[in-house]
This record gives C-alpha cells, structure tokens and sequence, in this order.
C-alpha cells in the first residue's frame, strides 16, 4: 500500500556533479562556526578541516586515538564530542581528526 510522505521543511540544493552540500555549524563548547558538508547517507563519518576544528579552539592531537583506513592507508585521527546543527536539526557524537573533523551520517568539504 502506497504512503504519502510530507515535510515541514525543505532544502534545494545546487545540482552538482560532487554531491549534495548543504550548510552546518560546527560547536564545540562556547564557540562555533560555519562550514558546508556534503551528504552520504552511507559514510560512516564525516570529514572536516583541521583549520575547522582550530576555529573551533580544538587541539585535535589531545583527543581519543583512532586509526582509521583510507585508500592511502592507514590515517591516524583524534576524536573530540562536538555538536553540528543543520538547519536548527542537532546531531552529535562529531568527532575531529588529525587534519579532519569527523562525524556519523554526513561526509564533508568544510
């Protein structure tokens, strides 16, 4: 049997050849930022730049050690509990990596 889905919200996004990138804001404690993500519904993580999580006030090397494997090979990371907002929606459990931030659900460019 057929179901009609309906939203409170809706978000257009730019037809592009790289994906869908949408805008969040990054928190960590008192401070914020904003940067874009793009959305990968099967990535276990979300990638974001170091220069992010040092707008952030983050020491990314001082976080919980993960190894995580990349094409490249292994990547040695840090995990830091950030907030991301998208569109008022929170998601939690961010974590940032060396030279990255990372999170479930959405993979990124910011």
């Amino acid at each position: 049997m057929p179901h009609q889905l309906s939203f409170d919200f809706a978000y257009r996004y730019p037809d592009d050849d790289a994906g869908i990138t949408i805008p969040v804001i990054l928190q960590y404690g008192e401070l914020s930022t904003p940067t874009t993500a793009k959305v990968d519904c099967g990535s276990e993580l979300c990638l974001f730049s170091n220069e992010t999580a040092q707008r952030l006030g983050i020491s990314v090397d001082e976080g919980i050690p993960i190894v995580l494997d990349s094409l490249g090979g292994p990547l040695d990371a840090y995990g830091h509990e950030v907030s991301c907002r998208y569109s008022g929606w929170p998601f939690t459990r961010l974590s940032i990596l060396r030279n990255t931030l990372v999170s479930a659900g959405i993979s990124s460019v910011g």
